[in-house]
């Protein structure tokens, strides 16, 4: 019997398996600063476009641009019960996942819940971007957030996401993330050719 027959996704948050899926689904296995779980948080939550989540991030713009204190929170208390494990390094903390919460990722994987593929997918997308380069990449793409960033003026010039995509399977839309001249918009390219463009909000 798999171990993680034993785990109930019902005893944990949509924001707990949000964070789960995003450490766990990592090239390295480690995220390593909260500049880059809340970031890439971020942009997940704009892929799913689920409403709860949402509701239950409830991102506000912070002095680092997005930040969901429902997150800090649920991490915060995910390391208190052994699910994910934090270790400081030099520059702050790092977050992977314990055994117990490789388990409960297991399980998210097996039930084929979107967020874990999402979550991946844009893992995979962006491990050749630092975290400030992802805060860069945001404050573009949605500039409402960045109103009250500390750090906008110190985040680096990059051109790395002049163009990339987030392939998804099959039953789900391919997601690109176009750059213009003038800006970035977030293109969304479903299957029968439509697209939606999604500016900053």
């Amino acid at each position: 019997m798999d171990e993680d027959q034993n785990i109930d996704l019902d005893d944990y948050s949509d924001v707990a398996k949000l964070a789960i899926s995003l450490i766990g689904t990592d090239p390295n296995g480690i995220l390593n600063d909260k500049l880059r779980i809340h970031k890439l948080a971020f942009l997940t939550d704009k892929i799913l476009k689920d409403k709860d989540l949402d509701e239950d991030l409830d991102f506000v713009p912070h002095y680092m641009g997005p930040y969901a204190e429902n997150l800090d929170d649920s991490i915060d208390k995910m390391s208190n019960q052994g699910i994910i494990k934090k270790n400081k390094n030099g520059k702050g903390v790092e977050y992977s996942l314990t055994k117990l919460g490789k388990l409960i990722l297991g399980k998210i994987k097996s039930e084929k819940l979107p967020v874990y593929d999402i979550a991946k997918d844009v893992n995979e997308d962006m491990i050749n971007f630092k975290s400030m380069e992802i805060t860069s990449l945001v404050y573009d793409l949605y500039p409402d957030f960045a109103k009250n960033s500390l750090i906008k003026e110190k985040l680096p010039k990059t051109n790395k996401y002049d163009h990339f995509s987030i392939n998804l399977d099959s039953d789900m839309n391919k997601i690109e993330i176009i750059t213009t001249k003038n800006g970035l918009s977030l293109m969304i390219s479903r299957e029968d050719n439509s697209h939606i463009i999604i500016r900053g909000i």
